[in-house]
């Protein structure tokens, strides 16, 4: 975290060190689920370099910010994060989420957004911005090829695992 080795076993230590806008990268072999005041559950997934957004807060700052460097975030929003904003970034552009849950993998070919649960506005940036309904992804590739094609099996199970293991710790409207 902030490029100070956090053992994850530590539990009290990685809570300290954990805060809006961190950079925390993950060994291959490890993963860890953040839960931020039951509004939004993120898992970050093992080899995952990510800067930390802060909960959008209940009356005001309803945006927050996400940077995914490389690697993949599995998120899902509960009942509070309604009305509220995030979007995540990644090197070849960003995903607007509102309410949903989807994942967002990024690596040395490109970015992918894959939409199980509502919709998430996703592109290169604010004026290439589209509707990724569920059941879909949005791929944008370095080479500049974007498009939106159905969600890989393999995407949508690991977001359906990450969902039967944790999801019952957010609410849900």
């Amino acid at each position: 975290v902030d490029e100070t080795p956090v053992s994850l076993a530590d539990r009290d230590a990685l809570q300290r060190a954990l805060h809006p806008g961190a950079t925390v990268v993950l060994p291959d072999s490890a993963s860890i689920d953040l839960l931020s005041d039951r509004v939004v559950l993120m898992e970050v997934t093992a080899g995952t370099e990510v800067r930390l957004p802060r909960a959008p807060g209940r009356w005001f700052h309803r945006k927050s910010t996400c940077t995914l460097i490389a690697g993949e975030l599995r998120i899902k929003t509960g009942e509070q994060f309604h009305g509220a904003t995030m979007r995540v970034y990644t090197p070849e552009g960003l995903a607007e989420i509102t309410g949903t849950m989807l994942s967002v993998q990024c690596d040395n070919g490109g970015t992918c957004v894959c939409v199980l649960e509502g919709t998430v506005q996703v592109g290169v940036d604010d004026a290439d911005l589209k509707a990724v309904e569920p059941g879909y992804r949005r791929v944008m590739l370095r080479d500049g090829t974007k498009e939106i094609i159905p969600i890989k099996d393999m995407h949508r199970d690991g977001v359906l695992d990450f969902d039967r293991r944790v999801g019952d710790r957010i609410q849900r409207p």
